[in-house]
Protein backbone atom coordinates (compact mmCIF):
# COMPACT_ATOMS: atom_id res chain seq x y z
CA UNK A 1 0.00 0.00 0.00
CA UNK A 2 1.09 3.59 -1.23
CA UNK A 3 1.80 5.86 1.68
CA UNK A 4 -0.44 9.25 1.25
CA UNK A 5 1.70 12.85 1.22
CA UNK A 6 -0.38 14.58 2.94
CA UNK A 7 2.26 16.11 5.65
CA UNK A 8 5.00 15.01 3.89
CA UNK A 9 5.81 18.01 1.52
CA UNK A 10 6.37 18.00 -2.11
CA UNK A 11 9.78 15.77 -2.08
CA UNK A 12 11.68 18.74 -2.16
CA UNK A 13 13.14 18.68 1.35
CA UNK A 14 16.09 16.57 2.37
CA UNK A 15 16.16 12.98 3.14
CA UNK A 16 16.80 12.66 6.56
CA UNK A 17 19.15 9.98 8.21
CA UNK A 18 15.77 8.06 9.60
CA UNK A 19 14.85 7.78 6.17
CA UNK A 20 14.01 4.59 3.96
CA UNK A 21 14.83 4.86 0.33
CA UNK A 22 14.50 2.37 -2.38
CA UNK A 23 16.44 0.78 -5.66
CA UNK A 24 14.00 -0.59 -7.56
CA UNK A 25 15.71 -4.00 -9.52
CA UNK A 26 14.63 -4.95 -12.93
CA UNK A 27 14.86 -8.32 -14.29
CA UNK A 28 17.63 -6.70 -16.65
CA UNK A 29 20.28 -5.85 -13.91
CA UNK A 30 19.65 -9.45 -12.01
CA UNK A 31 22.36 -11.87 -12.91
CA UNK A 32 22.10 -15.58 -12.89
CA UNK A 33 21.11 -18.01 -16.29
CA UNK A 34 17.70 -17.33 -15.42
CA UNK A 35 18.37 -13.45 -14.30
CA UNK A 36 16.92 -14.81 -10.87
CA UNK A 37 19.68 -13.35 -8.91
CA UNK A 38 20.21 -10.45 -7.15
CA UNK A 39 24.01 -8.71 -6.46
CA UNK A 40 25.58 -5.19 -5.92
CA UNK A 41 25.04 -4.40 -9.88
CA UNK A 42 21.76 -3.41 -9.12
CA UNK A 43 23.43 -0.44 -7.72
CA UNK A 44 25.64 0.03 -11.12
CA UNK A 45 25.06 3.33 -12.96
CA UNK A 46 23.45 2.77 -16.50
CA UNK A 47 25.16 3.78 -19.03
CA UNK A 48 23.50 6.30 -20.81
CA UNK A 49 20.84 7.30 -18.19
CA UNK A 50 22.63 7.91 -14.72
CA UNK A 51 24.40 11.18 -15.85
CA UNK A 52 24.13 12.58 -12.58
CA UNK A 53 22.81 9.66 -10.13
CA UNK A 54 21.20 6.41 -9.74
CA UNK A 55 17.63 6.90 -8.89
CA UNK A 56 16.25 6.06 -5.69
CA UNK A 57 13.04 6.30 -4.23
CA UNK A 58 11.65 7.86 -1.11
CA UNK A 59 9.61 4.96 0.86
CA UNK A 60 7.82 7.89 2.76
CA UNK A 61 6.38 8.54 -0.29
CA UNK A 62 5.45 5.56 -2.04
CA UNK A 63 6.09 2.10 -0.25
CA UNK A 64 8.31 -1.11 -2.37
CA UNK A 65 4.80 -2.22 -4.04
CA UNK A 66 4.36 0.83 -5.68
CA UNK A 67 7.71 1.55 -6.84
CA UNK A 68 8.24 -2.27 -8.02
CA UNK A 69 4.47 -1.45 -10.28
CA UNK A 70 6.29 1.33 -11.82
CA UNK A 71 7.23 0.94 -15.59
CA UNK A 72 8.34 -1.37 -16.43
CA UNK A 73 7.35 -3.30 -13.62
CA UNK A 74 10.02 -4.63 -11.14
CA UNK A 75 10.37 -8.30 -9.37
CA UNK A 76 12.17 -6.90 -6.57
CA UNK A 77 13.71 -3.27 -4.63
CA UNK A 78 16.30 -3.19 -2.54
CA UNK A 79 15.47 -1.09 0.85
CA UNK A 80 18.46 0.72 2.64
CA UNK A 81 18.23 3.28 5.17
CA UNK A 82 19.34 6.60 4.55
CA UNK A 83 22.07 6.79 7.62
CA UNK A 84 23.68 3.52 5.85
CA UNK A 85 23.95 5.64 2.56
CA UNK A 86 25.63 8.94 4.96
CA UNK A 87 27.43 6.73 6.90
CA UNK A 88 29.43 5.13 3.46
CA UNK A 89 30.17 8.64 2.50
CA UNK A 90 27.42 9.04 -0.05
CA UNK A 91 24.29 11.62 -0.43
CA UNK A 92 20.65 11.80 -1.30
CA UNK A 93 19.81 14.24 -3.55
CA UNK A 94 15.79 15.30 -3.61
CA UNK A 95 14.57 15.07 -7.29
CA UNK A 96 11.11 15.04 -7.59
CA UNK A 97 9.29 14.10 -10.66
CA UNK A 98 6.06 15.53 -10.09
CA UNK A 99 3.48 14.64 -10.06
CA UNK A 100 4.23 11.16 -10.65
CA UNK A 101 7.23 10.08 -8.37
CA UNK A 102 7.82 13.33 -5.47
CA UNK A 103 9.61 10.74 -3.69
CA UNK A 104 12.41 10.57 -6.49
CA UNK A 105 16.20 11.05 -5.36
CA UNK A 106 19.78 10.92 -6.41
CA UNK A 107 22.71 9.24 -5.15
CA UNK A 108 25.17 11.22 -7.17
CA UNK A 109 28.09 9.78 -5.94
CA UNK A 110 27.33 6.43 -8.30
CA UNK A 111 27.00 8.24 -12.02
CA UNK A 112 27.62 6.98 -15.54
CA UNK A 113 30.80 9.01 -15.70
CA UNK A 114 32.93 6.37 -13.35
CA UNK A 115 30.36 3.50 -13.39
CA UNK A 116 33.38 0.95 -13.45
CA UNK A 117 35.79 2.54 -12.02
CA UNK A 118 36.76 0.73 -8.25
CA UNK A 119 35.50 3.27 -5.76
CA UNK A 120 32.03 2.97 -7.80
CA UNK A 121 32.61 -0.98 -7.34
CA UNK A 122 33.20 -0.15 -3.35
CA UNK A 123 29.89 1.76 -3.12
CA UNK A 124 28.15 -0.69 -5.10
CA UNK A 125 29.14 -3.56 -2.80
CA UNK A 126 28.87 -1.48 0.25
CA UNK A 127 25.32 -0.39 -0.14
CA UNK A 128 24.81 -3.85 -1.92
CA UNK A 129 25.83 -5.07 2.07
CA UNK A 130 23.26 -2.69 3.89
CA UNK A 131 20.58 -3.37 1.89
CA UNK A 132 17.20 -5.24 2.31
CA UNK A 133 15.52 -7.16 -0.86
CA UNK A 134 12.28 -6.72 -0.70
CA UNK A 135 9.76 -9.22 -3.40
CA UNK A 136 8.83 -10.65 -5.21
CA UNK A 137 6.09 -8.43 -6.89
CA UNK A 138 4.73 -9.51 -9.67
CA UNK A 139 6.07 -8.18 -13.06
CA UNK A 140 2.57 -8.27 -15.21
CA UNK A 141 -0.72 -7.02 -14.82
CA UNK A 142 -3.30 -9.84 -14.42
CA UNK A 143 -5.85 -8.11 -15.12
CA UNK A 144 -7.45 -6.89 -11.50
CA UNK A 145 -9.36 -4.01 -11.06
CA UNK A 146 -10.67 -3.47 -7.81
Amino acid sequence: MDLELDGWGDGSEPVQSTETVLRRVPRSQMEGRRRDRITFRAFRPRQLKDLTGISLARQKYRGPEGVAAMPPRCPYVLAIVAEDVFRAGMSLVPDPLLPDSPGHCLLPELNSSDRASATSLRLQEELFARSRIVGPFAETDHGDSE
